[in-house]
C-alpha cells in the first residue's frame, strides 16, 4: 500500500464522486458510512469493485473506440511522460510502488521518446563549443 499525490482536478472529480455516492445512499435510506468504498457495484457500497472488472470495462471501452491498450499499457504511459517531461526516477518509480532506486522503472516501464531525444541532442549541442568561421581570402 503507498500513497501518492493527486492533482487538484482529479482530487475535485474524487470529491463530487463521493458526493454523489452519499446522495445515493441517502436515496437507498442508508446511512453513509466512511468505510463504504467509494467505488463499489454494491447499491450500499459496501464492498469494492473488483479490479478484473475494472480492467474488463477498461477493455470493452477501448474496443468500442478502436483501441488497442489495456489497463496495464497506463502505468507504462504514466511512467514515460512523466520521465519525459523531467520528474525525477525516484519519484516515478515510487508512484510506481517500484523499489531499488528505479532500476525496474528504467527497464521495463519507461518507453523511448523522440521528441526527449531531439531534447537531449540540443542540450548536448548548446554544451559543445562552437566551431569559429573561417574566412576566405581569395
Amino acid at each position: 500500500m503507498r500513497r501518492i499525490s493527486l492533482d487538484p482536478g482529479t482530487v475535485e472529480l474524487l470529491a463530487t464522486h463521493r458526493l454523489n455516492c452519499q446522495r445515493q445512499l441517502t436515496r437507498l435510506g442508508v446511512a453513509f458510512d466512511e468505510s463504504a468504498f467509494v467505488f463499489s457495484y454494491e447499491a450500499d457500497h459496501s464492498r469494492p469493485c473488483n479490479p478484473d472488472g475494472v480492467s474488463h470495462r477498461y477493455t470493452e471501452m477501448c474496443t468500442r473506440l478502436g483501441i488497442k491498450s489495456h489497463l496495464h499499457t497506463l502505468r507504462h504511459y504514466s511512467a514515460t511522460e512523466l520521465i519525459s517531461s523531467g520528474v525525477d526516477i525516484r519519484t516515478v518509480a515510487g508512484r510506481l510502488g517500484h523499489g531499488g532506486g528505479g532500476t525496474t522503472t528504467l527497464r521495463v516501464y519507461a518507453a523511448w521518446v523522440a521528441e526527449s531525444d531531439r531534447q537531449a541532442a540540443n542540450v548536448l549541442a548548446g554544451r559543445l563549443p562552437k566551431p569559429r568561421p573561417t574566412s576566405r581570402s581569395d
